[in-house]
């Protein structure tokens, strides 16, 4: 990988995060704490699933810069376990703090991106995929899938199945 693929990265995850930014400021404030956008998720818990999972994605770059990302491995992983954990511990902070929060995480996961050594995005994760598709499912991907949650949810069309595309 080149180093012109790490800014494109950097890119992607910039734009993805105002999209999600200007969907947010886009929506009526009080529906940014009902339930009912995924499953019993609202926007609340959603942008701290988003800052959960870049902190992830975070700790995925500082461990393959240092050379020991095969260690994250865990056969104990529970995804489901840590997104409801994420949910609760937030479900009674006001919306600002969560965004602070994913402001924090997203500012900690473009500084570990922008100093990587673009060569470890190619790294084979312990878990199947590289480095950069840990980059791409933990930032720009995940921040627009999930903008297009909140687009929906604020216009009306929310889908209560999509509960399992967190």
């Amino acid at each position: 990988m080149t180093a012109v693929r790490l800014a494109e990265l950097r890119r992607e995850l910039d734009a993805a995060r105002e999209r999600l930014s200007e969907a947010l400021a886009d929506a009526e404030p009080a529906l940014l704490t009902v339930p009912g956008l995924l499953g019993d998720w609202s926007a609340r818990e959603l942008v701290a699933h988003l800052a959960h999972w870049a902190d992830w994605a975070s700790t995925c770059l500082e461990a393959a810069a240092e050379g020991r990302l095969a260690a994250l491995a865990s056969d104990t992983w529970d995804v489901d376990a840590q997104n409801a954990a994420v949910a609760a511990e937030v479900a009674p902070l006001p919306m600002a703090a969560v965004r602070e929060r994913e402001a924090d995480s997203y500012e900690r996961f473009t500084q570990r991106l922008s100093s990587l050594d673009p060569s470890l995005l190619s790294l084979p994760a312990p878990w199947g995929g590289t480095l950069e598709t840990i980059v791409l499912e933990n930032g720009a991907g995940h921040y627009a899938e999930h903008t297009e949650h909140l687009r929906a949810w604020f216009a009306g069309e929310a889908d209560e199945s999509e509960e399992d595309n967190r």
